[in-house]
């Protein structure tokens, strides 16, 4: 089964570019104008991504993140945007999107990024089964399932975004380490992220909030990073 990006953009030139670059690797891809057709089609039909920008017709590119992640969509989203200062980046991050890019962009850095994004959603093939055949991960009552994708903690289902997941495999693989937001924003982001180190605190506050009601405590180092604790006795 192909890949489903779906484009959210009223610049036509833009959108058609992504979506030419994007065929040429045997991607599925839909192209809509329009915040209100684009939340309609998010909420519907199921993407390995979605691409879009804030400054939408109808529906705003923010209130759409918003409303996909309140509906429980962990669609991994892509902010493609002209408005790149640090305020709108953290309010896009805030609103739910896992990625912030600014236009004009470079269609190889965003093919790059779009194409890691997709293998990464791969069963089987997220990168982090490690070579002994892991296939699950495990921190006091939580255990990732990393063929089914899926974390579960005192025997629920926890929703995470593709970034929170990643970030809390990232936490797990390193319990006991200080990491700083340099090399969290390398190893999770890479690719020369322009976005800068906050988007690692708020991608941790959102992953803090989910975990915190379980006991599972992510401490703020202040002035280095952060710290998931080795697992006592």
């Amino acid at each position: 089964m192909k890949n489903k990006v779906l484009i959210i953009d009223d610049d036509a030139s833009s959108a058609k570019l992504l979506a030419f670059e994007m065929k040429k690797v045997d991607l599925v891809v839909d192209v809509v104008a329009d915040g209100e057709a684009g939340l309609e089609l998010a909420l519907t039909s199921k993407y390995d991504l979605i691409v879009m920008d804030i400054m939408l017709p109808k529906v705003d590119g923010l209130s759409i993140c918003r409303q996909l992640r309140d509906q429980g969509v962990e669609t991994y989203i892509t902010i493609l945007s002209t408005r790149a200062d640090e305020f709108d980046r953290i309010l896009g991050l805030e609103a739910g999107a896992d990625d912030y890019m600014a236009k004009p962009f470079s269609t190889r850095e965003v093919m790059a990024k779009v194409k890691a994004v997709i293998q990464r959603r791969k069963k089987g093939t997220s990168g982090y089964q490690s070579t002994l055949g892991e296939s699950r991960l495990s921190y006091k009552d939580l255990v990732v399932d990393l063929e089914r994708f899926e974390v579960k903690i005192a025997g629920d289902l926890l929703a995470l975004t593709l970034k929170e997941y990643e970030l809390l495999i990232f936490m797990i693989r390193n319990k006991g380490r200080v990491l700083s937001r340099e090399i969290l924003l390398d190893n999770l982001w890479g690719l020369s992220f322009h976005g800068g180190t906050r988007v690692v605190d708020v991608q941790m506050c959102k992953l803090r909030d989910k975990l915190t009601p379980y006991k599972v405590m992510v401490k703020t180092i202040r002035g280095v990073g952060y710290l998931l604790e080795h697992e006592e006795g």
